[in-house]
């Protein structure tokens, strides 16, 4: 379906035209959900070149299909090389994200979440409990302590926290979280399973707004 619908858009807009640039993302979305990495980084690698051709490297568009080129290199699992990658091509984007949006902006924290979420898997735990713990501060208050995506990161920060042997605290996280996760996502949805035995997962996979 996305793929005819990139062809329909290309006939009709042109090849860097939003609604044809939107496709390759929607394939990217589609094969990051089904496993199929190494697809998902290419067409979202693609995607963000003709971005940037048409935007500028520090617009809101460009940023969020770099964002998503760092969390599908990163490829969702628990691979340190695959994290240390993607976590060199997120840092300057989350830094980006802030100059030009602001901390608190939706794709700000969504961005320095997910970045957050890779320290912990490269081994940094400690850079990643000391940031989380702002981001989450700051994503509470944006977004609300019973948002998916709140919970979503309360949760992946507790996982961080019992690795390294910071039990109590970190048992408080997940004592709220994971509960108040079952019942938005429901009981059965993978990112708990996930959750549930001490993974990571991404906080979000963004939509850049055309």
């Amino acid at each position: 379906m996305a793929t005819e619908a990139h062809a329909a858009a290309v006939r009709r807009d042109g090849e860097e035209s939003p609604a044809a640039e939107a496709c390759p993302l929607e394939l990217a979305a589609a094969w990051h959900a089904t496993g199929t990495r190494e697809q998902a980084v290419s067409a979202v690698a693609r995607a963000h070149d003709r971005t940037v051709r048409r935007t500028g490297t520090d617009h809101p568009e460009a940023l969020c299909c770099a964002h998503n080129h760092a969390v599908l290199v990163a490829g969702g699992g628990r691979d340190r090389d695959r994290a240390a990658a993607a976590l060199d091509l997120l840092t300057p984007v989350a830094e980006a994200m802030e100059r030009s949006l602001g901390a608190s902006h939706p794709l700000t924290l969504s961005a320095r979440g997910n970045r957050v979420g890779l320290l912990a898997i490269c081994g940094d735990v400690k850079s990643a409990l000391d940031l989380g713990s702002g981001v989450l501060e700051e994503m509470n208050a944006r977004r609300g302590v019973d948002h998916p995506l709140s919970l979503l990161l309360a949760a992946n920060l507790s996982n961080a926290g019992l690795s390294a042997g910071r039990r109590l605290e970190s048992e408080g996280l997940r004592i709220e979280a994971l509960p108040r996760l079952s019942r938005l996502l429901g009981r059965d949805h993978p990112a708990l399973s996930t959750l549930r035995q001490g993974g990571w997962v991404d906080v979000l996979l963004d939509r850049p707004v055309w």
